[in-house]
């Protein structure tokens, strides 16, 4: 298996950003998404550009600050939930501010 063109180089750009103007890395900082195999410490890959839909991994605006959870849209009601059992969800009174949907994940093994 080969990760490197035939020159030795590799850009991430060309596998992970779809949106360069509009994509952005963010260093998480809780361990809120453990369940969905995002750490602390972890860099996340979000792309401003694209619509957030039910299920997808989002950054959204709350408490003053930005937070990443679960997307989820049922019947008119919208949560943010983690993905740590040690978390509870956020009841939400309103639709909230999404600041940009999470599309890939970078972490060290070591």
């Amino acid at each position: 298996m080969s990760a490197a063109s035939a020159d030795g180089s590799l850009d991430l750009n060309e596998h992970l950003v779809a949106h360069r103007e509009a994509t952005f890395l963010i260093r998480v900082r809780n361990d809120a998404m453990a369940g969905a195999g995002i750490r602390d410490g972890d860099l996340l890959v979000v792309d401003r550009a694209l619509e957030a839909d039910d299920g997808d991994l989002v950054v959204a605006e709350a408490a003053g600050g930005l937070t990443l959870k679960r997307l989820y849209r049922r019947n008119g009601h919208v949560r943010l939930l983690p993905e740590n059992p040690c978390q509870h969800p956020g009841v939400l009174d309103d639709e909230p501010s999404i600041w940009g949907v999470a599309t890939s994940v970078v972490h060290r093994l070591k």
